[in-house]
């Protein structure tokens, strides 16, 4: 008999996407559809926030890509490869996820055994797993918490320990749920500061975040959930000229969207001059204009 290597299952499928959703849908109780015939398609190195209200399917789109939802109607690939159970060892080797609640993910005594857990698990040696952990900890400037309890950690700790356990492995592709939440003004900087240097190397950083007055400049695609279809797709900025589709979702329209809004009625200016502005255009708009209606 022939030996064979194993590989993982996929279908002959020709993609160029990174991530491919078809047709998506998914139900937690049976006439209770969380997500509707969602089909997206995301690049190789792309950073994509998506928004949408509480219960609009952003955290259960996140959880069908790594196969933690299994009963999803629809198709998901991943490089290609089908998301379903005989593929999802393979998959969440390739994808990390980082939960909205850091308590969901953190189990283990220490800082120390977190960020080694992950990485044993995908087959490193110990010297291996030192060198990792060791640069993580630089990295990610954690050495004020390596000697603590897991369960000694602030809320916003663990946020970071999260996020360093799913870094430490080093995925092609991070899944982050409401990264930014409980992260004090510095902490935030910092982490922005590093998803930026992800993306800079071709990582996929795919984002949830109600946070719309705060979301990193370098994110080149946004995505609106409504009601678990999608209601919006494309740039920041041709969102943020839509404030019908940011009031239909239930979302806060950003201050210098208002700001703007506000302006251009009070200065009762011609249609042409209201052609949606870069951003750096539109603060200048704002502090060259704001005396005027004041």
């Amino acid at each position: 008999m022939t030996n064979r290597t194993q590989t993982p299952y996929s279908k002959e499928i020709t993609n160029t996407s990174q991530i491919e959703i078809k047709n998506l849908t998914f139900s937690f109780i049976p006439g209770q559809v969380i997500l509707k015939n969602l089909s997206l398609s995301i690049q190789k190195g792309e950073s994509v926030v998506v928004m949408g209200a509480n219960g609009s399917g952003k955290s259960t789109l996140l959880l069908c890509i790594l196969n933690l939802l299994a009963r999803f109607e629809g198709q998901i690939l991943v490089e290609n490869m089908e998301v379903n159970s005989k593929n999802q060892r393979y998959i969440r080797r390739k994808v990390g996820i980082m939960f909205q609640n850091p308590n969901d993910q953190l189990f283990l005594p220490t800082v120390h055994q977190e960020l080694e857990f992950g990485l044993v698990n995908l087959g490193y040696n110990e010297k291996q797993v030192k060198n990792r952990i060791e640069e993580t900890i630089t990295e990610l400037k954690l050495e004020n918490l390596m000697e603590k309890k897991t369960f000694h950690l602030s809320y916003g700790e663990k946020k970071k320990i999260a996020f360093a356990s799913i870094y430490a492995m080093d995925p092609d592709i991070f899944l982050l749920d409401e990264p930014f939440a409980n992260l004090d003004p510095k902490s935030k900087s910092d982490l922005i500061s590093i998803l930026h240097q992800l993306n800079k190397r071709n990582k996929t950083i795919i984002c949830i975040s109600h946070e719309i007055d705060h979301i990193p400049l370098f994110f080149s695609k946004t995505i609106v959930l409504n009601q678990g279809e999608t209601l919006f797709e494309g740039s920041r900025r041709d969102l943020y000229a839509q404030p019908q589709i940011l009031q239909q979702a239930n979302l806060e329209i950003p201050i210098v969207s208002k700001l703007y809004y506000q302006l251009v009625e009070n200065l009762k200016l011609t249609p042409q001059e209201k052609v949606p502005l870069k951003e750096e255009e539109l603060i200048a708009f704002i502090a060259n204009n704001v005396k005027k209606v004041q």
